[in-house]
C-alpha cells in the first residue's frame, strides 16, 4: 500500500524498535519457560497473562489520553472560546466564526483515529458546533443520541452541569441506527467556570479500540472481557456479563483470583484504567493454563522460533499502521507523502509555525478591521493584542490606504475569476509590502476583500505628525508615500497587466483614529468617479471641492438637436464641453459628479427616446444605452461610452433620412387620399391620426414639399376638384363637397388661388381643350395628377 512505499524519518524507526523491544519481553519469558518448564509452567503462564492484559490495558488508555489531550487542543483554542462566550443575536461573522471551527473540528477528527466524533455544546446559543458543521441542539440530539428512554432533557441537564475532563457513557446512534452505551469524555469550557461553564465539549471514543484490544488478545480469546465503572459495573463487555459481589470483593482486593461464570472457573485479573475509577476485568479459563502446561514443553522450541519470526514481521507491520496517521498529518499540513522526510515531528513543528503565522495575519486583518469599522474600540487591551501580531503602536503616526483591483482580464489568462482574485490580492499585498517597507514600517491586512495597509510614519519635531503629502500649484499631490505608492502601482501595471486604483487617507497620531482614516479612505474610493482608476487618489486632494457643477440647459438643448439631426461633431462638442467644463482639474465634489453623470444619462436616455418609437426596437437593443451606461463606475467610463453611443446613433440617424422621408410622405398620402373629403380636417386632426407631433409635421412638410401642411391640404383638394371638373358635369357645390370644401365659395377661392382661374372656367377650358391637355401652365402637370394615386402627390 501507499504508506509502505513512502519514505520514513526518525520516528517510524524509533516506534520500530519499540515495538521489537515490547515483542520481546514475551519472547524472553517463553526462553525462561523454556529453560525451566518443569516447576515454573503455571507461575509464568499467569504472568504472560498478566503481562498480556497491562498492554491491553495500555492500548486502551492511549485512545484515553488521545481524549484528554484533544480536548485540551479544542477548549483552549481560540475560536472555540469566542464561540463559547457568543449571545445573540448573532451576526454574519458569527455564523463564519462556527463554519471556521467547524471545519477545524473536521482536522483534529481526521489526525485523531481512536475518537469517533465530538462536539461543542454552545449554552449560551442553545446550539452544537461539531465537524459536520453548527446546528441547533434539539436537531443534533436527534441526530447522534435520540434512543428510547433517553430524553433529550437528561442529556441537556448533563451537559448544562460543570465537568472537568469526567469520563462517561452516552447513549449513542450507531452506524445502522441501533443505539449503544459509548464511552464520553465531557469536559466544560472554559475550565475555571464556577457554576454552569458556557460550552461543554463532548469527545465519544471509537468502541472498537475498547473492545478490539480484549477481543483479539489470544489469552482471553475462550474466556472475556469487560470494562467497569467505579461501582463495578460494565461499561463495555465482550460478552453477557454480571458481577456478583464476590467477584466486586476480589477486585477490590487486587491481585488475579479464580471465580466460576456459568459452571465454568475463570482466572480473573484486574487492572486500574487511567480514566479515573475504571477498571479493566479479563477472564481466561482455568483450564487453559492446563492445556498449555502439557504441550508447552514440546513446542516450546518452535514456538520460539515461530515468535521470532512472527514478532519482527507483527512489529513491523503494526509500525506502519501506526506510523499512517502521522504521515496523514503531514500530507493534511502541506507535506509531500513521497517526500524525505527525516524527522517527522521537526516538519510538523515547522508547519504549525506557519499555521501560527496565518492564524496572526488573520487576527490581524479582523481586528484592524474591526478597528476601521468602529465595531471595537482601542483599548491597551487591543493595543496589546495588535502588539502581539506586529502591528507597531508606540511613537509613530499613521496613514492608512487601500488598493482597488479595478480589472484582472489579461492576468494570468486560463485562471477562473476566484483564481485570479486570490492571485491578484496576494500580488498586490507583496509588491506594496516591499516596496514602502523600503522607507516605512508597513502592516499589510484585509479590509472589506481589499488589500489594506497601514504605514507607520516617524513623529515630526514635538507631538505633530511629520509632513509628507503636500499639493503643488497645479493640484497634484507629492511626497515621499505618495511616490512610492506610485512606483509600486506602475510595477504592477507593467509586469502584471493589473489595473488598480489606491486610496489613501491622510495621517493620524493614534491609531484610535483609525475610524476616521477608514472614512478618509471610502471618501477618495468614491472619488474615482471624478478622477477615473489606475492612479493614486489621496483624500487631501478632495478636501475642498466645488459644490456645483456647469451644464446649462442650453448646452443641453444643443447636444440632444445635434444627436437628434445626426450632427455627431457638435454633439460631440457639447459633450467634451462639459467635461472639460467640471472634470478637467478635478475639484468637483463627488455628490456633484454624481448628480452630472445622472443629468448626462438622463439626456441622453431623453434623446434616444425622441428619436425611437416602436419601429427602432431593434436599433434600441443594439445600442443598449441605459445598462451600458449605468454599468460605468466612472466619469471617464461615461464619457468614453457616451461618445461610442452619439457616433452610433449619428450614423444611424443619417441613414436612416432618407428611407424615413419616403415613409413619411407615402404615409401621409395614404392618410389624405382617405379623409381629404372631411372638412373638418386640418393640422392637428392629421397630425393625431398619424401619431406624430403637430410641428414636426408641418416642418417636416416645409422641408420636402414648400409648403405648410393647411397650404398642402387645400392643393391636394384642388387636384381632385380638378379631376372631377374635367371628367363628368357634376356641378361645383357637389364637387365641392366630395373634395372636403364647406361650400362652393370656399373651393372657388382655393381655386383661384391656386390655379388663378374659377372651377367653371377650368371646366370650359377642358372642354374646349379635349381634357385640357393644351392649357397653359397646369397641362402635363395636371394630367400626371389626374391619374396618378395619392402617393404621387405626396412626392411633389
Amino acid at each position: 500500500m501507499r504508506a509502505e512505499r513512502a519514505p520514513r524519518g526518525v520516528v517510524f524507526y524509533k516506534w520500530l524498535v519499540s515495538y521489537v523491544v515490547v515483542l520481546l519481553v514475551p519472547i524472553s519469558v517463553g526462553i525462561v519457560l523454556y529453560s525451566q518448564a518443569g516447576r515454573m509452567v503455571d507461575v509464568e503462564s499467569r504472568r504472560a497473562n498478566d503481562l498480556v492484559i497491562a498492554e491491553v490495558g495500555r492500548t486502551i488508555d492511549e485512545a484515553l489520553e488521545d481524549a484528554v489531550r484533544l480536548s485540551w487542543q479544542i477548549a483552549e483554542h481560540p475560536r472555540t472560546v469566542s464561540a463559547a462566550n457568543l449571545l445573540y443575536p448573532l451576526s454574519d461573522l458569527n455564523y463564519y466564526t462556527f463554519y471556521l471551527l467547524a471545519r477545524e473540528l473536521g482536522v483534529y477528527r481526521f489526525a485523531n483515529r481512536r475518537i469517533s466524533t465530538f462536539y461543542v455544546y454552545l449554552r449560551n446559543l442553545d446550539m452544537v458546533v461539531a465537524p459536520e458543521g453548527s446546528r441547533t441542539a434539539d436537531i443534533h440530539f436527534e441526530i447522534l443520541h435520540d434512543i428510547e428512554g433517553y430524553p433529550v432533557s437528561e442529556w441537556r441537564n448533563l451537559l448544562n452541569q460543570y465537568h472537568k475532563r469526567a469520563f462517561a457513557t452516552l447513549p449513542t446512534i450507531g452506524t445502522r441506527g441501533r443505539g449503544a452505551n459509548r464511552v464520553a469524555l465531557i469536559h466544560s469550557i472554559p475550565e475555571l467556570a464556577v457554576d454552569a461553564a458556557p460550552a461543554t465539549l463532548v469527545v465519544l471514543l471509537d468502541m472498537d479500540f475498547f473492545i478490539g484490544p480484549v477481543e483479539r488478545n489470544y489469552l482471553v480469546s475462550e474466556g472475556f472481557g469487560a470494562i467497569l465503572d467505579a461501582e463495578l459495573e460494565p461499561i463495555v463487555k465482550t460478552r453477557e456479563l454480571t458481577i456478583t459481589p464476590e467477584m466486586k470483593e476480589f477486585i477490590r482486593a487486587g491481585g488475579p483470583f479464580v471465580d466460576t461464570v456459568d459452571g465454568i472457573r475463570y482466572v480473573m485479573n484486574a487492572h486500574e484504567s487511567y480514566a479515573p475509577d475504571w477498571t479493566y476485568l479479563t477472564a481466561v479459563p482455568e483450564a487453559r493454563f492446563a492445556e498449555r502446561s502439557a504441550v508447552l514443553l514440546r513446542i516450546s522450541l518452535v514456538g520460539l522460533i515461530v515468535c521470532l519470526v512472527i514478532g519482527f514481521l507483527s512489529a513491523y507491520y503494526q509500525t506502519v499502521i501506526r506510523y499512517t496517521p502521522v504521515r496523514h498529518l503531514i500530507t493534511t499540513l502541506g507535506g509531500s507523502p513521497d517526500a524525505h522526510a527525516p524527522n517527522e515531528w521537526r516538519f510538523i513543528e515547522e508547519r504549525f509555525a506557519a499555521q501560527r503565522s496565518l492564524h496572526d495575519k488573520e487576527l490581524r486583518s479582523y481586528t484592524l478591521a474591526q478597528l476601521a469599522h468602529g465595531n471595537i474600540a482601542y483599548t491597551p487591551e487591543v493595543a496589546d493584542r495588535l502588539r502581539d501580531v506586529g502591528v507597531p503602536t508606540d511613537a509613530v503616526t499613521y496613514g492608512l490606504f487601500a488598493v482597488v483591483i479595478e480589472n484582472t482580464e489579461s492576468f494570468f489568462p486560463g485562471k477562473s475569476i476566484e483564481q485570479k482574485a486570490a492571485l491578484a490580492h496576494l500580488v498586490v499585498e507583496n509588491i506594496f509590502t516591499e516596496v514602502l517597507s523600503k522607507i516605512r514600517d508597513v502592516v499589510a491586512f484585509d479590509l472589506e476583500s481589499r488589500p489594506a495597509f497601514i504605514v507607520a510614519f516617524p513623529r515630526g519635531l514635538g507631538r505633530d505628525p511629520a509632513p509628507d503629502t503636500t499639493i503643488t500649484a497645479d493640484g497634484t499631490p507629492t511626497g515621499e508615500f505618495l511616490e512610492s505608492a506610485r512606483e509600486a502601482l506602475e510595477f504592477i501595471c507593467e509586469h502584471f497587466h493589473l489595473v488598480i486604483t489606491v486610496v489613501a487617507g491622510n495621517r493620524t497620531g493614534s491609531l484610535a483614529d483609525l475610524p476616521k482614516l477608514y472614512q478618509e479612505v471610502r471618501a477618495a474610493y468614491e472619488y474615482r468617479l471624478v478622477q477615473g482608476t489606475g492612479g493614486v487618489i489621496v483624500h487631501k486632494v478632495i478636501e475642498s471641492p466645488k459644490r456645483t457643477f456647469e451644464y446649462p440647459i442650453e448646452l443641453e438643448r444643443s447636444f440632444m438637436n445635434a444627436v437628434r439631426c445626426g450632427d455627431e461633431a457638435t454633439a460631440l462638442g457639447a459633450l467634451d464641453a462639459v467635461y472639460a467644463a467640471n472634470f478637467e482639474r478635478h475639484d468637483i465634489s463627488v455628490e456633484m459628479a454624481k448628480c452630472l453623470v445622472f443629468d448626462l444619462v438622463s439626456t441622453m436616455v431623453k434623446t434616444l427616446a425622441s428619436i425611437t418609437d416602436e419601429h427602432h426596437v431593434g436599433f434600441w437593443d443594439n445600442v443598449r444605452p441605459v445598462r451600458r451606461l449605468l454599468g460605468c463606475e466612472t466619469a471617464g467610463e461615461i464619457r468614453t461610452v457616451m461618445h461610442d453611443i452619439i457616433e452610433t446613433v449619428c450614423r444611424y440617424v443619417n441613414t436612416n433620412k432618407k428611407s424615413h422621408n419616403e415613409a413619411l410622405r407615402e404615409k401621409v398620402a395614404a392618410y389624405l387620399g382617405e379623409n381629404y373629403r372631411d372638412p373638418a380636417l386640418c393640422t392637428a386632426g392629421i397630425a393625431t391620426g398619424l401619431s406624430m407631433n403637430s410641428a414636426y409635421l408641418t416642418r417636416f412638410f416645409k422641408e420636402q414639399t414648400g409648403y405648410g401642411i393647411a397650404e398642402f391640404l387645400t392643393r391636394y383638394r384642388v387636384d381632385r376638384a380638378k379631376v372631377l371638373l374635367a371628367e363628368n358635369g357634376t356641378s361645383v357645390r357637389m364637387i365641392a363637397e366630395l373634395t372636403g370644401f364647406s361650400n362652393a365659395n370656399g373651393l372657388i377661392r382655393a381655386f383661384k388661388r391656386v390655379e388663378g382661374v374659377t372651377p367653371q372656367q377650368y371646366r370650359d377650358i377642358a372642354v374646349d381643350t379635349g381634357g385640357g391637355s393644351e392649357r397653359t401652365g397646369i397641362s402635363e402637370t395636371e394630367r400626371e395628377a389626374e391619374a396618378e394615386s395619392s402617393s404621387s402627390y405626396a412626392a411633389k
